[in-house]
């Protein structure tokens, strides 16, 4: 206001429909010069319940275009026989609300909420049952009822501007070793198809079976650390296989209307929750439009920082990034969290710095992220801070400040930010079911921390992608992009053999696998550099220390034009650290200059151009 510092151009979304290239959404854009155009559209909001319904106007000015709201067939299909048609309008009433407040609007359509009289009336579809989905998945009478709620819906709005998209389920999950008998029924006939026989089956899980029918599914009954591995592609590719016919009944409807599942990305890669058994989010991308997903990243002392030799991160950014990496090496789309948590609920009387928002939003879109819905638009002041709404983005105006900057920077920056977004990993890491199972999900932890500084675009792959290597005529993503797989710590032997044999194969495609030894992450940073001189990287801008390596607790990305180069910088470490640019340059989010010598504070991000060298 008193002319010291520069003002910025935002350009504001338009409701229209969207379009998906690459990483972007596409988007039509309202300059304040008046210029219309359509391009990148980096989509930030609120859900999920009425509040953000009801304020959704406050939105637009503080940069943000989107807003996520629910329904299910519990609200929707009142008897056997009738419809609430008040449902319906209250949908209708929020969509054409947000059309004119150009809003976005995805509807999570929760198949978790089933009717009460449906459970009456199939008393059997409880046989199983597993995270919010109390049912039986794949019981045909549970089907009959969701598919009639879909035909119901779908057609009903699919055709409005302001639908963003349809989310098929909210965090999706299955208990381990529920009595299904779908499942107990095809786990032999699965066993079959994977191994052959069983003296091969015997042989690579260590066990003794006399017969495929004799092998219990997991929780069963002692278990192998392989046959674990083994029930969980199948149990994970039974649940995809429901989410997949899900997202056909709606394209049969709605051929153009995207979809997605709120996966929680960062638990489905963690053996210690039930969602890693049953959840493949490699296999729910295929099907999707969007990479979607649910993920946290909180400030210390949330997310089991203390303890676990994190103490030098400023705050718990590396499973988000490693699971949007994951996404996007399964798929070129944008990355969708729909319950984005920043602030933990219940954490009222713990200070939370803004940078830390500011932070995560900007690298959740430097990992690919073109929409989020933040959880939540609520307070509630409950004195003993129990309530989940105690301490969330509303309580916290420094947050709030730092939320309303970040998307008002990606708005105007997303075309800048679009060439980092889509740069083809050029260094992956594996995920191995069977390595999580030996290990636990540390050792991958430390690699892909290790590896986030080197400054190149990561990927992040599965037993599975590796194994679908094998037989393809041409390396498939991210693989014919890779120059090197880093593999944590894992006997290769132990691994299923198609996956051996797509490890194979990419080293015949000229791409090098290195077995990690786990150490200390800066030892390993440091072996990763003194190796990558052999490892034919793509040429990128970097931040160097004082020795002209890449900054360890610097994450950084880049790419180059004829003339210029763009560099994101976000210092992830508990302290400040000195980098050195290969030239001065200019910082695109504040418009100062930028000296190539200079110090990044904790949780600060600059994106830097730079004259090219």
């Amino acid at each position: 206001l008193d002319g010291r510092e520069r003002d910025f151009p935002v350009p504001r979304y338009e409701t229209g429909p969207i379009g998906i290239s690459h990483a972007q959404t596409i988007g039509s854009r309202l300059w304040p010069d008046g210029r219309r155009d359509r391009g990148p559209v980096i989509q930030t909001g609120f859900g999920h319940f009425v509040n953000v319904q009801r304020l959704m106007h406050k939105l637009p000015p503080l940069g943000n275009s989107i807003i996520q709201m629910e329904t299910g067939p519990r609200q929707v299909l009142a008897t056997e026989t009738t419809v609430n048609s008040n449902e319906l309008n209250h949908i209708q009433s929020v969509l054409d609300r947000a059309a004119r407040e150009n809003i976005s609007v995805a509807l999570l359509l929760s198949p978790h909420y089933f009717p009460q009289w449906a459970y009456e009336k199939y008393p059997d579809v409880k046989t199983c049952g597993g995270g919010w989905q109390k049912y039986c998945v794949h019981n045909t009478n549970v089907c009959a009822v969701i598919e009639k709620y879909l035909r119901i819906v779908v057609p009903r709005f699919a055709g409005h501007p302001a639908l963003h998209s349809f989310i098929l389920t909210n965090e999706p999950a299955r208990d381990n070793g529920g009595e299904c008998p779908v499942r107990r029924r095809e786990w032999p006939q699965w066993l079959a198809r994977e191994y052959g026989t069983v003296e091969r089956l015997n042989a690579a899980c260590r066990t003794g079976y006399a017969s495929f029918a004799d092998v219990p599914m997991a929780g069963k009954g002692k278990q192998t650390q392989e046959l674990f591995a083994a029930f969980c592609r199948f149990n994970r590719g039974k649940f995809a296989d429901w989410h997949r016919w899900m997202a056909d009944v709606i394209h049969s409807l709605a051929p153009s209307v995207p979809v997605h599942a709120k996966v929680m990305i960062d638990y489905a890669m963690n053996k210690d929750n039930g969602s890693f058994a049953s959840v493949d989010p490699v296999a729910i991308t295929r099907l999707s439009q969007f990479g979607g997903n649910d993920a946290h990243d909180y400030y210390p002392p949330f997310g089991g920082f203390w303890g676990h030799n994190w103490w030098q991160w400023a705050h718990r950014w590396w499973w988000d990034e490693a699971g949007y990496d994951l996404l996007r090496s399964v798929k070129d789309v944008p990355v969708f969290n729909s319950e984005n948590h920043i602030q933990p609920d219940r954490s009222m009387a713990t200070y939370i710095p803004g940078e830390q928002t500011y932070a995560t939003l900007w690298q959740n879109a430097v990992h690919g992220q073109s929409t989020t819905t933040i959880w939540t638009w609520e307070r509630f002041h409950d004195p003993k801070g129990k309530h989940e709404f105690c301490g969330l983005m509303l309580d916290r105006p420094e947050c709030l400040e730092a939320w309303a900057h970040a998307a008002l920077d990606l708005s105007r920056l997303a075309d800048k930010l679009a060439p980092i977004q889509n740069l083809p990993p050029q260094v992956l890491v594996l995920h191995s079911t069977t390595d999580i199972g030996l290990n636990g999900s540390r050792t991958f932890a430390s690699v892909y921390r290790a590896a986030a500084f080197l400054g190149q675009a990561l990927g992040v792959v599965t037993e599975d992608m590796l194994a679908d290597c094998a037989t393809a005529s041409a390396l498939p993503r991210p693989f014919d992009s890779a120059r090197v797989l880093l593999v944590p710590h894992v006997n290769l032997a132990q691994l299923p053999l198609r996956t051996r044999e797509g490890l194979e194969r990419f080293k015949e495609k000229g791409g090098r696998v290195i077995e990690v030894e786990i150490g200390s992450e800066r030892k390993m940073h440091r072996d990763f550099v003194a190796q990558s001189a052999d490892w034919k990287l793509a040429d990128v801008p970097l931040a160097r220390d004082a020795k002209g390596l890449p900054a360890f607790g610097v994450e950084t990305r880049g790419y180059r034009t004829e003339t210029k180069s763009y560099l994101t910088l976000c210092n992830q470490f508990v302290e400040p650290l000195e980098v050195r640019l290969e030239a001065d340059g200019g910082d695109l989010i504040t418009g100062r200059k930028v000296p190539s010598v200079f110090t990044l504070k904790p949780l600060e991000v600059k994106f830097v151009v730079l004259p090219r060298k």
